[in-house]
């Protein structure tokens, strides 16, 4: 169970997964809440697309409200927002029961479900999906992210393996839920670094880039909350106001809840000239093959796939201090780890304006190295049975 197939990088990990698994030792079925998204065509052929999970187009939103004020959802939301937020309001993350209403039940019972994403997804694997095992993967660092621990403790308890993509945010976990410390285990990320470069010559890239500059890049969702990239452009502002921006170009590709606001921001600033949203891109791996670094300004991080892909490309990370930053990055060798503020983006980029020669040696050293982890499948394959 999943989303939908929007650019990302659990979306990367799932489809990682998918052309790793031995399709003569298992029967896949993939469901989805809407089968949509950039990288929808890049599902294996061997798998077994459900229809849709939704009951109702995206745009059909009165009879979906109607259906969750009659279940309680509204209620339900409001109830948190009360709790959580201390004030009458309703708490988005628990509209993710609204969600769950307005899916539709599979009769199917399975061996193993699996909910790859730690809203709707494992929700819906806790609550709904009939199977004797249930899994669910969160890919963010939950103590260091926005989500409300009460919320989804109830569909978290009917889970039977909780997987964490760091070693770091599986310890984290385990701080916070010790009543789950049984459950919980560490299972990277797969990436194959031959498929990676493979993928990077697709083709070229309709970008002219000015080698003279330090270029950066950013392949995310674009929500300010989690990747950061309002303050990356508060840095950039900042920089402008001293004269030190001019070495610098960043594209941003991507697509989210915040884009309008991205493109607004930008603008505000009058840093187009050196700000390029690029917006979503199928694959979008040409275009980070031509870049100097790769920039994430993220709040909190589990451990995102797009850094190391970058290195796999030879394209060294400038990242603020996530969970799992230290277990991805050897700081001043194959990238740059900056403290998780907005001071400390704003330091790092102007730390760097004249860097070019050492940039230049971090993407030696990142190209030279092998970031694969083909081994992870066998991990997968342990809990699945």
């Amino acid at each position: 169970m999943y989303d939908d197939m929007t650019i990302g990088g659990s979306t990367t990990s799932l489809l990682s997964i998918l052309n790793s698994i031995d399709y003569n030792r298992y029967e896949v079925d993939l469901l989805l809440y809407y089968n949509e998204g950039a990288l929808f065509d890049k599902i294996p052929k061997q798998i077994n697309i459900l229809p849709q999970a939704s009951i109702f187009p995206p745009s059909a939103k009165g009879i979906k409200i109607l259906r969750s004020i009659l279940a309680g959802d509204i209620l339900r939301a409001l109830y948190f927002g009360i709790l959580i937020d201390k004030k009458i309001k309703i708490n988005m993350q628990a509209m993710v029961y609204a969600r769950i209403t307005n899916s539709r039940r599979l009769d199917v019972d399975y061996d193993t479900a699996i909910g790859f994403l730690e809203g709707w997804s494992n929700v819906y694997v806790g609550l709904k999906a009939k199977a004797k095992n249930k899994i669910g993967w969160v890919h963010v660092d939950w103590k260091n992210s926005y989500l409300k621990s009460k919320i989804f403790d109830r569909a978290y308890a009917k889970l039977d393996t909780i997987v964490l993509v760091s070693q770091k945010c599986m310890n984290n976990y385990i701080d916070m839920f010790p009543k789950f410390k049984s459950k919980a285990v560490c299972i990277e990320n797969i990436l194959l670094q031959r498929t990676i470069r493979t993928m990077a010559h697709d083709f070229n890239a309709d970008l002219a880039i000015d080698k003279t500059k330090i270029n950066l890049v950013s392949v995310c969702r674009i929500e300010f909350h989690h990747k950061g990239l309002d303050r990356g452009i508060k840095a950039f502002a900042k920089l402008k106001e001293e004269n030190l921006i001019e070495n610098f170009r960043w594209y941003i590709i991507g697509d989210g809840s915040d884009l309008d606001k991205l493109k607004k921001m930008i603008t505000e600033n009058i840093l187009d000239k050196f700000i390029t949203v690029l917006g979503p891109r199928n694959n979008p791996l040409p275009y980070v093959a031509l870049m100097d670094m790769f920039f994430l300004p993220s709040r909190y991080e589990g451990k995102p796939m797009a850094v190391t892909e970058a290195q796999m490309l030879g394209v060294p990370a400038l990242v603020t201090a996530y969970a799992s930053a230290e277990e991805q990055i050897e700081n001043g060798i194959d990238g740059i780890i900056l403290e998780n503020t907005d001071d400390a983006v704003y330091a790092g980029l102007k730390k760097i304006i004249d860097g070019k020669n050492k940039i230049n040696v971090m993407k030696q050293k990142a190209y030279n190295r092998d970031y694969s982890n083909k081994e992870v499948i066998e991990d997968i394959y342990n809990i699945v049975g």
